[in-house]
């Protein structure tokens, strides 16, 4: 009967009903509460609806049942992870690979965990080894990659970030995909992927590809197109696939393997900045907009969460509470760049805070009321590449685990001359950065 009810909660969860899926298991547990099979599926299932604390439950009776059951050490390790218990979930993987050598998940989880303890050297080892066991594991290819990068060594780095493509991420249009090709007398197409930031950081070499080729045409995200097709004219934007006949170009090209495709090293990004400028008219009606509520004091623009949908957003974001310490500075006027849900906290700041994310219909509106400010303080987001972006004074404030393009160490970005990195020294301590940013901002105040 307990066979009856794990093979229905198999079936159920390749179908995507995870309750149901639930349900079954639990009728199996119900049946033969000593079975580890039963705790482990469910626990399984219970990964992908972030309930870490009971699917640690789950793995952990499945253990206590079957102390030698690497899948259920793995498994466990992956909670951990995600609870940040890293040396714990290290503990696990290691485990989970004594009791089976030739774990290439296991290796490729440790090496993902060792990451995020800041091991890095053990990280590349774990990942070498996944790669050993399994050369074409693309997952492993990947996070080796972002590794190198995060550590500057671009060429390996970014040769296996390529492994992003591999399998379902591949592009479907059916367009050659340009590998360095000469480009002369060519029409290409540069299509977007990741966020809104990344875009902007990397649309530079947009204008060295328009430089090359006959016709540059870039597809991006609807809330980009206004800002990129203002105030240029080396290359048009588009936004919606529907309008793009794979006939009209000779290759294509993600703008995110552009780096790659340049040979990219420190000293050939491009450092043309500003190469986003927003229109005038956009700019005049957000100064006129803001001088009205000017009084003499630094005008900041400030954005303290990113996407909630990003994976490390709890890392790269700080809560509202802690960031409005900043508010109570009276040389300053602060204005909100927040457009998520998160802009709605800013109301409990009374008076300290102005909010007109309301008028935040797209990125070109954003980028008017940037020019309109002293400087922006931004967590590592969009609002942060945009300003870098237009050669805004910007102040990035970021976690200890930094993403790649920020490099492990400096106060300064290869990727924007105005730029300037507050680090969080220990792990989720904001208190220490916001107090160096108060500091430093008291300095700028006017006498």
């Amino acid at each position: 009967m307990i066979e009856s009810w794990l093979k229905k909660g198999r079936e159920q969860t390749k179908t995507g009903d995870f309750h149901a899926a639930a349900h079954s298991f639990g009728e199996a547990i119900r049946l033969n509460p000593t079975s580890p099979e039963p705790y482990l599926r469910l626990g399984k299932l219970l990964l992908p609806l972030q309930w870490w604390e009971k699917a640690q439950s789950c793995f952990c009776r499945a253990i206590e049942l079957q102390p030698h059951y690497p899948e259920a050490y793995n498994l466990l390790g992956i909670a951990l992870k995600k609870m940040r218990c890293f040396e714990k979930a290290i503990d696990c993987f290691q485990e989970a690979i004594r009791q089976k050598p030739g774990y290439c998940a296991a290796f490729h989880n440790l090496g993902n965990c060792f990451t995020l303890a800041n091991r890095l050297d053990e990280a590349e080892e774990a990942y070498q080894k996944a790669l050993q066991l399994q050369p074409d594991l693309p997952e492993s290819q990947f996070c080796l990659g972002i590794l190198y990068l995060l550590q500057g060594k671009y060429e390996e780095g970014l040769r296996l970030y390529e492994a992003r493509f591999s399998g379902k991420r591949r592009f479907r249009l059916t367009i050659p995909i340009w590998q360095g090709e000469q480009l002369t007398g060519c029409r290409i197409l540069l299509f977007y992927e990741q966020g809104f930031g990344d875009m902007m950081q990397f649309i530079r070499y947009a204008f060295e590809i328009a430089k090359m080729a006959a016709v540059t045409t870039v597809w991006i995200q609807p809330p980009l197109k206004r800002l990129l097709s203002e105030n240029q004219s080396l290359f048009s934007v588009c936004d919606d696939d529907r309008t793009l006949d794979p006939g009209n170009f000779d290759f294509a090209c993600s703008i995110m393997s552009l780096p790659h495709r340049f040979n990219l090293r420190l000293e050939t990004i491009p450092r043309s900045i500003p190469y986003i400028h927003p229109a005038q008219a956009t700019v005049k009606k957000w100064s006129d907009l803001i001088n009205k509520m000017a009084s003499g004091n630094l005008k900041v623009g400030i954005a303290w969460a990113g996407d909630p949908d990003h994976s490390d957003d709890s890392v790269r974001s700080i809560p509202f509470e802690l960031i409005s310490s900043l508010f109570d500075l009276e040389c300053v006027d602060w204005f909100s760049l927040q457009v998520s849900e998160d802009s709605k906290a800013s109301g409990n700041v009374s008076g300290r805070l102005v909010d007109f994310s309301a008028k935040f219909i797209d990125f070109a509106e954003t980028s008017g009321m940037i020019a309109a400010l002293d400087m922006v303080i931004s967590v590592d987001t969009a609002v942060a590449h945009l300003a870098g972006a237009m050669g805004k004074t910007v102040w990035l404030l970021l976690p200890i685990q930094p993403d790649w393009r920020w490099g492990l160490t400096g106060t300064e970005s290869h990727w924007y001359s105005s730029m300037r990195i507050f680090r969080q020294e220990e792990s989720e301590n904001w208190a220490t950065v916001l107090e160096k940013v108060k500091s430093e901002l008291k300095n700028l105040c006017p006498v």
